[in-house]
């Protein structure tokens, strides 16, 4: 029995030499140099990393414009106020000299107004009686000035012996003693306008001088004159007070109420009170800070865009944010605005295009000044070819991968699409699903990004 367990154990010592002699002299099988990765297709979301800082809609910085003793306070912190809200006056037993002045002003130009337009009325109808009254002396210039540029000797005859034939007339029915008593005192007045006409015709009958002639035209152009300014009369106060004069004692009211308005301060914009700096009592002066007042219903982030960022960036973009003093929560947003152009560093270097994000979720603990690390989504690409952008290099400007075919790297051109921090979107090449591209392709071609 102990001689056949001697056999076993000698024929297990050289089974065991035999293996590993083998083991020692077999050549092992060359390994591969180059990393490669399956091509798939699969979901590429491409984002743009940057941070902001949380600011309201509207925000407003409210400082006293005139000096006083402050009054009742009619807000607190945290109070939701409307737009035009009176939040705080000045007494008015405490008053400076400018407001008590201008209290004064706003009296006196309110009453000349309502005066003003109380005598619009009267004044329309004393202008309409004097342009009446124009237009007839206008008139009679006018008959003279014709009468005399018309003057004919002929005609000038046969007037005097008109008014000359009515006086002889006239006297022969007075001297008649058919004619009734109660007619006399009828012709005798008639007798007596027949002779001044007969008087002005025998004086016409040497005709006008030149003396006539420039002294009728002056009074017709004067007489015109005075029409045309009596219209304009009746068309400024046709429709009530002259604008102009209005205007004048508008403005004086309007400028009168500015000055008092500084006795008091308003909310700008319907929001939240989020500072107060006065109370009553207070001696303040011009400049001094009273309130703040932000729009709080509406939250947005100011961001800095990359001249290589910006072009990806759109308007209507989802985007998270992720707020230092809020750890674990996250937040979401919409870009609402991207500038147009971008505003260089100071000192020069490089441009940054100022983006703005609209928060859709804001609660309570994001107060503006807070800062915001956020990610807009620029893309969002489903069941793309999807190339590692480690394994992505350039030959002359066009961009190349390379595939593993018969155990070596060929290259193959290709023409990118989105990108994300890992993957780029694949739109043409000669590639397929399942093909080996080489993440770690011979070390003299140029990286995509820049790199060697």
């Amino acid at each position: 029995m102990k001689r056949v367990l001697g056999v076993f154990l000698a024929l297990a010592v050289l089974a065991a030499g035999g293996w590993l002699w083998w083991r020692n002299h077999q050549t092992p099988a060359p390994k591969s140099p180059w990393q490669t990765s399956v091509l798939a297709k699969g979901t590429l979301e491409s984002t743009v990393s940057v941070s902001g800082t949380v600011r309201a809609r509207q925000s407003a910085t409210l400082r006293w414009q005139i000096q006083g003793v402050v009054g009742k306070v009619a807000v607190a912190a945290g109070d939701h106020v409307r737009s035009d809200q009176v939040l705080v006056v000045l007494r008015d037993d405490q008053w400076p000299q400018a407001l008590l002045q201008a209290r004064v002003s706003l009296l006196n130009a309110q009453k000349q107004l309502q005066d003003l337009r109380d005598a619009a009325s009267l004044r329309y109808a004393q202008a309409l009686q004097q342009l009446a009254q124009a237009k007839r002396q206008r008139d009679r210039a006018q008959n003279h000035y014709d009468w005399i540029v018309n003057w004919d000797d002929e005609d000038a005859q046969q007037e005097y012996k008109k008014w000359h034939n009515m006086v002889i007339s006239i006297q022969h029915d007075l001297n008649d003693p058919r004619t009734p008593p109660q007619l006399q005192d009828a012709l005798r007045a008639q007798l007596e306008l027949a002779k001044r006409q007969e008087q002005i015709a025998k004086a016409n009958l040497d005709g006008p001088s030149d003396l006539d002639l420039q002294e009728a035209e002056a009074d017709l152009t004067l007489a015109k004159a005075q029409v045309e300014q009596a219209e304009r009369e009746v068309a400024r106060w046709k429709d009530g007070p002259p604008a102009d004069q209005v205007s004048i004692l508008e403005a004086q009211i309007a400028a009168a109420q500015a000055t008092l308005d500084m006795a008091r301060l308003t909310a700008p914009f319907g929001g939240v009170v989020t500072d107060v700096q006065v109370r009553e009592g207070d001696v303040v002066a011009p400049g001094q800070v009273a309130f703040r007042l932000d729009d709080l219903g509406q939250l947005l982030v100011d961001v800095g865009l990359s001249e290589l960022d910006v072009a990806q960036v759109k308007v209507g973009q989802q985007a998270t944010l992720a707020f230092d003093a809020l750890p674990g929560r996250t937040y979401h947003g919409v870009v609402s605005e991207t500038a147009l152009a971008g505003e260089a560093a100071r000192g020069g270097g490089s441009v940054t295009f100022r983006a703005t994000v609209r928060l859709t979720d804001a609660d309570e603990a994001i107060r503006p000044g807070m800062t915001a690390a956020v990610s807009i989504r620029t893309a969002h690409l489903e069941d793309v070819l999807l190339l590692p952008l480690r394994a992505i290099r350039t030959r002359d400007g066009t961009p190349v991968v390379f595939v593993l075919r018969t155990g070596q790297p060929q290259p193959v051109k290709v023409r990118l699409g989105a990108t994300s921090d890992e993957y780029a979107q694949l739109l043409d090449g000669d590639l397929h699903v399942g093909d080996r591209i080489v993440l770690n392709p011979p070390a003299e071609q140029i990286n995509f990004f820049g790199g060697h």
